[in-house]
């Protein structure tokens, strides 16, 4: 199985998260994507994929860089709901779940069933149940 191991995802999370520009893109872009939505009586919803790597962390005190703590607070700064799916993912694959393939970073089927669960419980309940 592939993935970015110690310095290497570090780096790569560490350089994403201080890059003030790009993020300053990515949170006017979904500042404009909301206000068409709200403008369309449509409502958004953000699912938050967590990395393979935060996921099949080598133990639970190592210590990765949260990928997604300061869109997650900029979401929430700008009113946008979202599922953070990180924690139901750490339960499965602590449990045996694969839920990546082996050759890249993207979810297998069972990881985006996963994702269909969690939105469709989203929805239901208006709760994110991951984070529960």
């Amino acid at each position: 199985t592939m993935f970015l191991h110690g310095e290497d995802y570090r780096l790569k999370t560490l350089l994403s998260a201080t890059n003030e520009a790009t993020f300053e893109l990515v949170a006017d872009e979904l500042r404009q994507i909301r206000d068409l939505a709200l403008a369309d009586g449509t409502r958004l919803i953000v699912l938050l994929q967590p990395a393979k790597e935060e996921v099949y962390k080598e133990s639970e005190s190592a210590i990765l860089p949260d990928a997604t703590v300061g869109l997650r607070g900029r979401l929430e700064q700008l009113g946008i709901e979202y599922i953070d799916a990180a924690p139901t993912f750490r339960t499965l694959a602590q449990q045996g779940t694969s839920l990546y393939s082996p050759t890249d970073g993207h979810p297998n089927a069972a990881g985006y069933a996963i994702f269909a669960t969690l939105v469709a419980e989203y929805l239901e309940t208006g709760e994110n149940q991951s984070a529960n």
